[in-house]
């Protein structure tokens, strides 16, 4: 994998038109439909989000991994920032951060597997839809994902350490629900074609 700063900050933005969308339709059902526009802006468009990167991780991407999840966090958390400037604050992260931690990692876990059967999903289809009902779902059973809850931290006018701790939660399960969903679908690959060696995630 290869860090490219202008893909990342692409995938921060498109995820933070996603989470403004969400916000503007005053539904959750019809909003997290809506947030959808940003997973697939980062699909179609070929942006660089951590969130799907890491569920095709291999050794030694672990730096183009870290300075890909920086410049998606910030340049979400600047968006939401300016969001915030143009409109009230919003009152999601709180909501958000006051769940606790591990109830937060779950969510997180869940988000990761969902975002890596949003990818897959249209690799194999070539369907919007196919992008659209994961990200839906993970949305509506309260599942966390750490780019949006960057814009979202940004757009509560905070910037205090117990938000990106909190954050950081979010992080470890995405990361978790990303390599085991990733993991499961290259060793399924393997028994499949008779050898270690074939992944269908690379």
């Amino acid at each position: 994998m290869k860090y490219t700063p202008l893909k990342s900050i692409a995938a921060g933005l498109y995820i933070s038109i996603g989470c403004a969308a969400s916000i503007a339709t005053g539904s959750k059902i019809i909003g997290a439909i809506a947030f959808s526009v940003g997973l697939i802006a980062v699909i179609l468009l070929g942006a660089d989000l951590y969130t799907g990167k890491i569920c095709y991780a291999h050794r030694g991407d672990a730096w183009p991994l870290l300075a890909t999840l920086l410049t998606n966090l910030l340049t979400a958390y600047v968006c939401g920032a300016l969001y915030q400037i143009a409109n009230n604050p919003l009152s999601t992260f709180t909501i958000k951060s006051a769940k606790p931690i591990p109830l937060t990692m779950l969510g997180g876990v869940v988000c990761g597997i969902l975002i890596f059967a949003a990818v897959e999903g249209y690799r194999s289809s070539k369907s919007i839809l196919s992008i659209v009902f994961p990200v839906a779902t993970f949305i509506l059973i309260g599942g966390e994902h750490c780019i949006a809850d960057a814009f979202y931290f940004g757009a509560s006018g905070c910037a205090g350490v117990f938000g990106w701790a909190w954050l950081s939660a979010v992080i470890v399960g995405n990361t978790i629900g990303g390599l085991v969903a990733g993991y499961r679908c290259g060793r399924e690959s393997a028994a499949e074609a008779g050898n270690e060696g074939v992944k269908c995630c690379t």
